[in-house]
């Protein structure tokens, strides 16, 4: 067993970064644990990790529970059932971690170090925390539609204004009345 060290950054305005120790043989349910509670999130979303590359690009997923995937050959691994010593195979080893589907939180995470664990310290732990973590709940929906990339005369009319008035509504809330004329 050695203890991992991660670099953990989350998209934002503002430069927002922890990082955390753990040990290998803990499994990712832990370590998206940490990270919620490291940005002070409250951790009622669902998330997932992401293999990732140098370009920061998705690749396996590690999911937060199993969704009924065990019928398909290509189910995904749950974060509760894999250790990080399973996925984490390489210096400089990469993932993204996305929380809260909905907003798109995304953290992005550098192994940064591997060392023996020290028997006087408890893991995980976070070592460094650089800025002030976002409100979770500050960052609102996208709700806009591709309606820009819809020729116009491959769509009703009566449609294409109804997908304008969505857009220009936002998140505000939409009366199921005032669709009844569409």
């Amino acid at each position: 067993m050695i203890a991992y060290k991660f670099r953990v950054t989350i998209d934002y305005e503002e430069d927002v970064l922890r990082e955390i120790e753990i040990r290998s043989d803990l499994s990712f349910f832990e370590f998206q644990r940490i990270i919620v509670s490291a940005f002070e999130f409250s951790g009622k979303q669902m998330s997932s990790f992401y293999m990732s590359n140098e370009e920061w690009d998705k690749g396996e997923e590690i999911v937060l529970f199993d969704m009924g995937f065990e019928e398909t050959n290509d189910s995904p691994r749950v974060m509760e059932t894999t250790q990080l010593s399973e996925l984490i195979n390489k210096k400089d080893q990469r993932m993204l971690f996305v929380y809260d589907f909905l907003k798109m939180w995304v953290f992005y995470i550098e192994l940064i170090g591997e060392n023996p664990p020290e028997k006087e310290i408890s893991y995980p732990r976070i070592i460094t925390s650089i800025g002030t973590p976002p409100d979770e709940e500050q960052k609102s929906l996208d709700f806009k539609m591709p309606v820009d990339i819809i020729e116009e005369d491959d769509i009703d009319p009566e449609i294409r204004d109804l997908l304008d008035d969505l857009n220009d509504v936002g998140t505000e809330y939409i009366d199921p009345d005032d669709l009844s004329s569409y």
